[in-house]
């Protein structure tokens, strides 16, 4: 489909105003993310807890829900990165990627993201976030909308759905009643390696946005 899409999450700086990284008052906690799906893939997906970096290119395999702050183009945007293992060496990956608001805002998924009201989403199934090249299932959103409905204490939640399309544009997934919240933290505390960006899967979204 879009090529650009494989690039799409790289140089997001969420520069969220209400949300603390982890040199502010409140510490990082445990965040959760859930939806169901159906279409080409069906099913649901939940995952909670608190991101562990293992090294400076790996994070723990357990399931966790996590936000970043990131700047791109001297944007902030917020990211969001979710996993849920379904073997000790791979799992399903949610990534998110918007701009910084407030409360009682609703963005737009849209495939190319170039305005201040967009969101870019990808659920990736099967992934292992250690490979660049994993023979993963990428579903990129092309329609729905991401609600955000508090940001509060470095935490910031919401809900979203939507419909999202595959990497040849071939087969659809139908997103409903996802939820989300998250603690958001500085990039910094997240494993980079040589890709500018937390896995795989996130610098697919992030290049997607340039």
């Amino acid at each position: 489909m879009k090529t650009g899409w494989m690039a799409a999450l790289a140089a997001v700086t969420v520069a969220a105003a209400a949300c603390k990284d982890t040199t502010g008052i409140a510490p990082p906690t445990a965040g959760s993310l859930s939806f169901s799906y159906t279409g080409a893939r069906s099913g649901s997906y939940s995952a909670s807890g608190l991101l562990t970096r293992h090294n400076d290119s790996a994070f723990v395999k357990q399931s966790f829900a996590s936000g970043l702050t990131l700047t791109n183009n001297g944007r902030p945007y917020v990211g969001m990165l979710s996993y849920a293992p379904l073997t000790t060496s791979s799992g399903d990956e949610v990534v998110f990627l918007f701009p910084s608001v407030g409360a009682g805002q609703t963005l737009t998924f849209t495939e190319t993201c170039a305005t201040s009201t967009c969101s870019l989403g990808l659920i990736a199934f099967n992934t292992n976030p250690d490979l660049v090249n994993d023979g993963s299932d990428p579903f990129f959103f092309t329609t729905g909308t991401l609600q955000i409905t508090s940001v509060k204490d470095g935490r910031i939640a919401g809900t979203f759905s939507g419909t999202a399309v595959d990497s040849l544009g071939t087969r659809t997934i139908t997103v409903t009643g996802g939820t989300f919240d998250i603690s958001v933290r500085n990039q910094t505390a997240y494993p980079s390696g040589n890709r500018m960006a937390p896995t795989a899967a996130f610098q697919r979204l992030l290049n997607k946005k340039n």
